[in-house]
């Protein structure tokens, strides 16, 4: 059995002369694609947007401060499709697992976009 992936690169493993400044736990995502044996993935792991990772590391320091959790948000929504999924880890998750991602590396171009433009299709 076989799984498509989208690869994610860590900072060190760019071929780019201008490095933007990064967190340890910064990844770069990119467009380069592969298809690999599903034997080969050791562990999941979690790579959130600079907002869900903010949510994150909030929840854990609440959790390390001993604060209650924070009750849920109940939002109004007209459909299901309006329904986004809650795409942060439990927070019994080993951090180590857990990355940031807010550039995208272009493998071809050798280097970081800042802002890059996603296209989603309809």
């Amino acid at each position: 059995m076989f799984m498509s992936v989208f690869w994610y690169y860590r900072p060190e493993h760019t071929e780019t002369d201008k490095l933007p400044r990064c967190i340890s736990c910064e990844v770069f995502a990119s467009k380069h694609r592969d298809v690999i044996p599903v034997n080969c993935i050791e562990d999941k792991c979690y790579v959130l947007t600079l907002n869900e990772y903010c949510r994150y590391r909030a929840e854990l320091k609440r959790l390390e401060d001993h604060c209650p959790p924070r009750p849920p948000l109940v939002q109004a929504v007209d459909s299901p499709a309006d329904l986004k999924p809650n795409r942060l880890p439990n927070t019994g998750v080993d951090p180590e697992s857990v990355f940031l991602c807010r550039k995208v590396y272009d493998v071809k171009l050798k280097r970081v976009l800042k802002n890059p433009q996603i296209h989603s299709s309809p």
